[in-house]
């Protein structure tokens, strides 16, 4: 956890560049993008980090002694899927680092939020206690957060 405690805010305008700019990169992929189900991404080979030259040396393959490779094997459409391939490997590395720290940031500020959540709730149960309505009423919707915690009642004889 960092030393430090998050102290910031999104403006309106920020979040909706944010947005925006995920938006237009949806609107990029859209007409190939594939969202695949998690049995579909277990099925398939994938291309690690260690073979991505397996891929490139293939694509070379093509390019360089095409008499070897049949008619019935597409040769630009090979081309082009190793180098979307490249292409998107290359976007993944950049994008990743972004929400690596959005997702940091989030899970960051979020602890935050909950341990200073935890001392207002102390001081509303304090508060509580000594007669305070409204914090008697908070408490009433603070409960359903704790329904089911807590020590259970044992069935039967002691």
């Amino acid at each position: 956890m960092p030393n430090k405690s998050i102290s910031a805010a999104l403006t309106a305008a920020q979040k909706t560049t944010m947005k925006t700019a995920v938006t237009a990169n949806m609107a990029i992929l859209q007409p190939f993008g594939v969202n695949l189900t998690d049995k579909e991404r277990q099925k398939l080979r994938k291309v690690g980090t260690k073979r991505v030259g397996y891929v490139q040396l293939g694509l070379k393959a093509v390019q360089e002694i095409p008499g070897i490779i049949p008619p019935s094997f597409d040769k630009t459409e090979y081309g082009k899927d190793v180098t979307l391939f490249a292409d998107t490997d290359e976007l993944i590395i950049h994008h990743n680092s972004y929400f690596e720290t959005l997702n940091d940031t989030h899970l960051a500020v979020g602890a935050e939020a909950m341990q200073q959540t935890d001392q207002v709730y102390d001081l509303v149960k304090n508060a509580a206690q000594r007669g305070n309505v409204a914090a008697t009423e908070l408490m009433k919707e603070f409960a359903k957060y704790f329904a089911g915690q807590g020590k259970k009642k044992k069935s039967g004889n002691p």
